[in-house]
């Protein structure tokens, strides 16, 4: 199965954005952790399986978590950033 892009707006959390540039929100679900890896275009997605691609994430129980693109195209949790309300 392919990695697939999170419904929503901008691949982010329901209606939710990091309040730093460069960095989106992912839902967690309840989960205690996601895969996540690139798309061709460089966008942070989430994988429906584990794939060699993905990268596993905690999500230390939190509902949304901010990630962004680290040195060398790895993902990472973002420790200064936090998931803020979209505005319309």
């Amino acid at each position: 199965m392919q990695c697939s892009k999170i419904p929503g707006n901008k691949n982010q959390c329901c209606q939710m954005k990091c309040d730093k540039n460069g960095c989106v929100c992912i839902q967690t679900e309840g989960q205690s952790n996601v895969w996540l890896c690139l798309d061709d275009k460089k966008n942070i997605i989430k994988c429906q399986e584990k794939k060699s691609e993905c990268k596993y994430i905690s999500t230390e129980g939190k509902s949304c978590i901010c990630v962004c693109v680290g040195d060398n195209e790895e993902i990472k949790v973002c420790d200064d950033c936090k998931c803020i309300p979209e505005e319309e």
